[in-house]
């Protein structure tokens, strides 16, 4: 708002009251409405009043705003209250109008916005690499075993410990090899128990060595047999591979071959030779003879 004329930001403020007589600055008067909150709307609703009256002894008269130049000589300046209560001083506007939130960055400034934006970028998915490979390094001892009845007891509080009776339902569904021995280190039940689960849960069977592991996988045709199926332990991302892959999955198997899975990589046996099959790329492969 512009200051009344004869004023200027050394401006003093004479407040004219009832029953005394306050100056100071803008600022200074401010503070004392903000303490007295009576004066305030007073001031306040004397601004609506078109003529104030004078002074005649003891007569009640509503509250006035005059200037006082300290920094040049002029006639004070009568003010409408309500535009002193309204009115934002000059170093506010000022400040307001340089804000940087009140206008857009220039082309430099977006420019080297967009440079930042792009490096957290590049961090945050060299982060989520590194952490996707030790996930899977985690999981390189395991396997899954799928259709593994429930036990008919209320299992345990902690599943993560080795259980005794978990351990013997599972030796008693693994078809006996003769000559062969399978060696792991533990085994537990994936996901919360509930009585309302149609399917039962999946179990995780840990091993010592990669070689134990392989040792397992020869049980996956005759667990197939029985009903159960092994398969690595996934990560999600790993997961969302190989469901990106099952139109190439379907296609060999169109085509007489048996695919499989050995993670996130789709096989199959040409020629016995184990062969890797990419993404949209089972059109390629020749039909089996």
């Amino acid at each position: 708002m512009t200051p009344p004329p004869g004023t200027s930001d050394n401006t003093d403020y004479l407040l004219l009251t009832p029953h005394k007589l306050i100056t100071g600055s803008k600022k200074e008067l401010l503070a004392v409405l903000k303490k007295n909150p009576a004066l305030k709307a007073t001031l306040q609703r004397a601004s609506s009043t078109e003529s104030i009256p004078k002074l005649s002894g003891d007569q009640d008269f509503p509250p006035t705003i005059s200037t006082a130049c300290s920094t040049s000589p002029s006639t004070p300046v009568t003010q409408s209250p309500q535009a002193f209560l309204d009115e934002k001083p000059a170093q506010q506007e000022s400040t307001e109008q340089q804000s940087p939130s009140s206008s857009p960055p220039n082309e430099q400034e977006f420019k080297q916005l967009k440079q930042q934006l792009d490096s957290h970028d590049r961090r945050i998915k060299r982060h989520e690499k590194i952490l996707e490979e030790r996930k899977r390094q985690d999981r390189q001892y395991a396997l899954v075993l799928y259709g593994l009845k429930e036990l008919d007891v209320q299992p345990p509080q902690d599943w993560k410990s080795k259980d005794d009776s978990m351990t013997q339902l599972l030796k008693a569904s693994l078809p006996k090899v003769p000559g062969v021995s399978y060696v792991w280190i533990s085994n537990k039940r994936l996901g919360s128990f509930s009585s309302n689960n149609r399917k039962p849960r999946p179990v995780l069977i840990e091993f010592p060595s990669m070689e134990d592991k392989h040792q397992f996988l020869q049980l996956s045709k005759p667990l197939r047999e029985s009903g159960l199926r092994l398969d690595d332990w996934l990560t999600e991302q790993q997961q969302k591979e190989r469901d990106a892959l099952n139109a190439d999955f379907q296609a060999l198997k169109g085509k007489g071959y048996k695919p499989f899975f050995r993670g996130s990589v789709l096989m199959y046996h040409s020629n016995d030779k184990a062969c890797v099959c990419q993404q949209d790329k089972a059109d390629t492969v020749p039909p089996a003879l």
